[in-house]
Order: C-alpha cells, then structure tokens, then sequence
C-alpha cells in the first residue's frame, strides 16, 4: 500500500504543471544567445552611404558594396555569410581585415544589399528573412525579420529596391514583398526554388530549382508562372526539337553507336541537380 502511495505520489508530481518556461533566444555560435527575431519591428530603410556593386540584383552568399562616406569611403567592403557560426561577417577587401560580426540565431542562405543600403539575409532554418543596418565603419545590428514561406533561399529586388522576392524551398513558392516588407503576394512553384534572376526590364522572374532541370519563368506583374524552361535532354527523348543538334543526340552519339549503355536506358535514372543562375552583363540579359 505503501509502495502504491509513493507511485502515485510521484506520477502527480510529474504530471503537475509549474511554471511555464521563457521562450528561449536563438542560440549563436558556441551557445551564446543572439538576437530576438523582431517580426514586429519596422523594415523602413534608414540613412545609410552602403551602396550594392553595380548591377547586383540577386542574391549570393557572399555579396560586395561601397560605401559612400566615412572611413570606407569608396572601399569594397565583402558581406559574407558564416552557415557554421549562424552569422553574418563584413570584410574590409581593400584593407583585408574584418569589420564586424553580427550573430543572426539562425543561419543565413543569401544575403542582397538594397540601393538603399539595406543588407538582407534570408533564414532557411527559421523561415525569415532578416533586415540588416550596416554603418559606415560596418557595424552591423538587426533592424527587423519577417516571416516567409518556409525554407528561404533566394533573394533578389528591381533597380529601386521596392520590390524585394524571396524564394522559398520547402514552401515552393516565389514570393514578392514591397519595400518595407510589409505587403506580400506570391505563386506557387515547383519543388525546391532556389536562385532568382529578374530579366533588364524587370517584368520577369527566372527561378532556377534544385532538382528537376527547370528554370520557372514568372511574370512579376501578374505574379503567374509560365512554361518553365527545360535546362536538362533525357537520351531516351527521341522527339526533341532540337534534333541532331540536342543534347540527347549528343549523348546518344557519345556512346560509340550504341555499344556502351546511356543514362536513362535500361532503367537507368537521369538525374540531374543543380540551382546556380546568373545573367550577363555583356552582353546583356543572357542567363
């Protein structure tokens, strides 16, 4: 009886609730706690001299800028983003010595500077993209988040920076934000978006995938996607366009007539993966 009373005694007790826990900060690097996401902050742009190297409209994991005054005036200053230290680092490259740490909570994917200075980092693991103030010495503080679809990946934003678009990877979509981040809009991609290039005339989104070998293609001002373009040829396709000039052809005939097997024949897989996109600059608009 005695023994049963104990039991009890001891379930009740665990069962009890006491009191609740605080939410805990996101943890930097070693442990340390970094900053609270501040979904509730503004995301206004505020004075900055940070200007983007010319013609960066997408994001990177690592992305330059310049700084109009100050002590950096006119350096090329290198923002990097640190995946094992959950951070954000900013690298004088002319003086070849490091500025400043800003430890994020979560690790960062992309980063973009905005015209107007702005530094984005999105945050695949907390399903934000994160506002950065840079100063002119390169101090970095976070200003605000917000929240996105899940698993952000890529960034990128037109010539004026008042429209920012965020691709989501888990949450397969492209979504747009004003400047300020605060309306948003979007469409449904599929799986795995990842790298955003606009075209010159800043209509058009080109979404490059992780898998698949497609690129979305995605008219900004209806925010509706099209016939995505097919970046992969599949050797058993005997009925592509391109003909003798297609990559399948190519395969096909690379194998000696048909002597040794080619990928996709037999039940062998196809596979193709892969989400690096970039446009040229000369000449232009070629991605």
């Amino acid at each position: 009886m005695l023994c049963r009373a104990l039991v009890l005694g001891l379930v009740l007790a665990g069962c009890s609730s006491g009191p609740e826990s605080p939410a805990k900060s996101p943890q930097g690097p070693g442990g340390a706690a970094g900053p609270t996401f501040a979904d509730g902050a503004s995301c206004a742009a505020s004075p900055s001299s940070l200007r983007p190297m010319s013609g960066a409209s997408s994001g990177s994991s690592i992305v330059l800028g310049s700084f109009e005054k100050g002590a950096l005036a006119n350096k090329t200053v290198a923002f990097v983003a640190d995946p094992d230290g959950e951070s954000i680092v900013s690298v004088d490259v002319d003086g070849k010595k490091q500025l400043g740490v800003l430890p994020l909570g979560a690790a960062a994917a992309q980063l973009l500077v905005l015209p107007d200075g702005r530094l984005l980092a999105t945050l695949p693991a907390a399903d934000r993209v994160a506002v950065v103030r840079v100063s002119d010495a390169g101090a970095l503080t976070m200003t605000c988040t917000r929240a996105t679809s899940a698993e952000p990946f890529g960034l990128a934003t037109n010539a004026r920076g008042d429209k920012i678009y965020v691709s989501a990877g888990w949450g397969a979509r492209l979504e747009a934000f004003d400047g300020d981040l605060g309306d948003k809009g979007g469409v449904d991609l599929p799986r795995d978006p990842r790298q955003i290039v606009l075209s010159d005339d800043e209509k058009t989104a080109f979404v490059s995938h992780d898998v698949g070998g497609i690129v979305s293609v995605v008219d900004l001002g209806t925010m509706r996607s099209s016939t995505p373009v097919l970046v992969w040829a599949d050797p058993r396709d005997q009925d592509d366009p391109l003909g003798p000039r297609s990559l399948a052809a190519a395969m096909t005939s690379a194998v000696g007539k048909g002597s040794q097997p080619v990928a996709g024949q037999n039940g062998m897989r196809t596979g193709l993966q892969g989400y690096a996109l970039v446009k040229s600059s000369d000449p232009p608009g070629r991605l």
